[in-house]
């Protein structure tokens, strides 16, 4: 399902209601998209391009070769017929949130300002 923009409670059944999350962008700053899926305990599927970068492969997400539409979706399957390996990626994912609260967040700008 194409859903299109989505927002508030819709956007969270949504994420709730997934098996896993396919971010099919050719350019990325940082995935909020992402963020918000591993917040739901969702896997990822991607490209391996510089805005997942600070994703690690296989581990927090699977990353499919640049633009490779083939590899794309083999990955895809992978995920859409392996509930366990599914759970395990989400689970990882979920603990990567933690990297990303707002006191962390805040504290790292901090920094960023006093090094500037």
């Amino acid at each position: 399902i194409l859903k299109g923009r989505v927002s508030g409670k819709d956007k969270e059944v949504l994420f709730a209601g997934a098996d896993f999350v396919a971010i099919p962008s050719r350019f990325e700053g940082m995935s909020l998209t992402a963020l918000e899926a591993f917040g739901f305990k969702k896997g990822v599927v991607c490209f391996d391009i510089p805005g997942f970068s600070w994703l690690e492969k296989s581990t927090q997400v699977l990353k499919a070769k640049p633009f490779d539409i083939h590899d794309y979706s083999q990955l895809l399957f992978v995920l859409a017929e392996n509930k366990a390996k599914r759970d395990a990626l989400g689970e990882r994912c979920f603990e990567l949130t933690k990297l990303f609260t707002w006191d962390s967040s805040a504290n790292k700008f901090e920094e960023l300002l006093k090094t500037l």
